[in-house]
């Protein structure tokens, strides 16, 4: 599986980190000053390898599953015809409410989890600053307030990760809990059929079976849904670098050799000393209240040094 779609994920990566490249070659320069660079490079990372799972899932998880219960689906309905849209329609229940419940918890989770991490980063800059400060402290008596607010920190850290716990006990056992009564209710189904003699003892274990192959697939619901989540956010903030647009509200296009005037053109220039000259320009950076250049003319000759000094 890994080698079959090896070519296509790592495509599928060089292309969507190119585009991106290329999106945040084409911001300007108000978009760069608000983005420091470290920043944007972090964010591009993310969403590089946001796009890599989520086609992983997407290739290995989800649509295996799909394909599966599908299958299953329709080998319960056309083999067991006379029990078998019951059988169908419990299954595919079990799996919606399955599903379901598992999205609930798990954004309930990560919540719980930024949550933490927020308090995290809380614990950390406090211990720093008050150590830092460790003079005004003992300057003040102020020991004890220091303790009292840092105990305070760690008892909401305690706090959420108890309720992280608890959710994740809470998910596991309603997932156990849906599957199995699905699982009950199917096989009292199939009893009955075999008590009427329309289902053979090889058809009871033929359903048992079918069903319990679907639990593997089910299991990892969690860990797709936190990972598509995860995915998408990290993708969101540098989706949008995709349709950059300029100072005038279009986007740029790429400049390459096709864009060079024809060689003879280039030839027949004349030999002059070149000049750089400016008639009239004026300029405004996005959002700025004060105009870069305003209604300025200049001549910028060949071989010289020309300056531009503001008011300031």
């Amino acid at each position: 599986r890994s080698v079959a779609f090896a070519d296509v994920l790592q495509t599928a990566a060089r292309r969507f980190s190119l585009d991106l490249f290329d999106a945040l070659h084409r911001g300007d320069a108000a978009f760069h000053l608000k983005n420091p660079t470290g920043a944007l490079s972090t964010s591009f990372s993310r969403a590089v390898r946001g796009m890599q799972s989520l086609l992983f899932v997407l290739l290995y998880s989800i649509f295996p599953t799909l394909l599966e219960l599908g299958l299953s689906a329709t080998v319960l309905t056309r083999r067991f015809s006379t029990v078998g849209r019951a059988l169908t329609g419990v299954t595919l229940g079990t799996f919606a409410v399955y599903f379901a419940w598992t999205a609930l918890l798990v954004e309930w989770r990560i919540q719980l989890r930024a949550r933490l991490n927020a308090l995290d980063s809380a614990k950390g800059a406090y211990f720093v600053d008050s150590l830092a400060g460790q003079e005004a402290v003992k300057l003040y008596g102020n020991e004890a307030a220091e303790e009292q607010r840092f105990n305070g920190i760690l008892r909401s850290i305690s706090t959420t990760s108890l309720k992280s716990s608890l959710v994740g006990s809470m998910l596991n056992a309603g997932q156990a809990l849906i599957f199995s009564a699905g699982l009950l209710g199917s096989l009292l189904l199939a009893a009955q059929g075999f008590g009427r003699g329309q289902l053979s003892l090889g058809d009871v274990v033929a359903i048992n079976a079918l069903l319990l192959q679907l639990s593997g697939p089910m299991g990892f619901i969690g860990y797709t849904v936190s990972e598509v989540r995860q995915s998408l956010a990290d993708m969101d903030a540098m989706a949008r670098l995709l349709l950059l647009p300029d100072d005038g509200g279009t986007v740029r296009p790429s400049v390459g050799p096709a864009d060079a005037p024809p060689s003879d053109v280039v030839n027949s220039l004349p030999l002059a000393p070149p000049e750089v000259r400016f008639e009239g320009v004026s300029y405004r950076y996005p959002n700025a209240s004060l105009a870069a250049l305003d209604d300025i003319s200049f001549v910028a000759p060949a071989g010289g040094t020309t300056v531009l000094v503001g008011t300031s």
